[in-house]
């Protein structure tokens, strides 16, 4: 049964554009609102620890965004749960592939190896990366780092050894690439 003092949800949006106080905090801190609903597609989205308040402020500046272009595109043909759920996911899941993107370590080149190292450290890090790739559960991921970036192999050349087209490749890549960051961050 709906609290009577819930607004409804063209007064949730009109609220949001308005930056009304009471409206920003009962979406996004209010356990009546919307707060846990983001709270589960923060944890669905992100594999790791992120803050929620900042997360919070990510969606809400996200919506606020060319003089609240997105809240104004909201109709009403769905609730506002549904819509803002669809939205939040959309931006978490962009933002963790950025960062994700941003994360990858320039260490893993030779050509950085051999710039920014002594002997002895590029002998270190490369025993450390052998050892993150032997302890892959998928040793067809660790393939895949080895060829494309140490051995920095052509990725059709890799694409056909694997036999994947080169789109799939790239997927395994990425896939391949978290899965080294775990292990590596463990």
């Amino acid at each position: 049964m709906p609290n009577i003092n819930t607004p409804s949800d063209h007064e949730i949006r009109d609220g949001l554009l308005s930056q009304d106080e009471k409206i920003v905090n009962f979406v996004f801190y209010d356990e009546n609102g919307y707060r846990n609903l983001i709270l589960y597609y923060i944890r669905k989205v992100y594999n790791y620890e992120v803050d929620y308040d900042e997360c919070a402020n990510m969606l809400y500046l996200h919506l606020l965004e060319d003089d609240g272009r997105r809240l104004k595109q909201f109709q009403g043909r769905s609730s506002f749960k549904t819509w803002l759920c669809t939205i939040a996911q959309r931006l978490f899941i962009k933002k963790r592939k950025e960062v994700i993107e941003k994360s990858r370590p320039e260490a893993l080149t030779n050509k950085t190896l051999n710039l920014s190292m002594t002997t002895e450290n590029q002998l270190s890090a490369k025993i450390d990366i052998e050892t993150v790739l032997k302890s892959m559960p998928n040793q067809r991921y660790a393939f895949v780092i080895k060829k494309l970036i140490l051995e920095d192999r052509e990725p059709a050349e890799v694409a056909q050894t694997l036999g994947v087209t080169v789109d799939n490749l790239y997927n395994i890549k990425k896939r391949a690439m978290k899965a080294f960051f775990i292990i590596a961050t463990k």
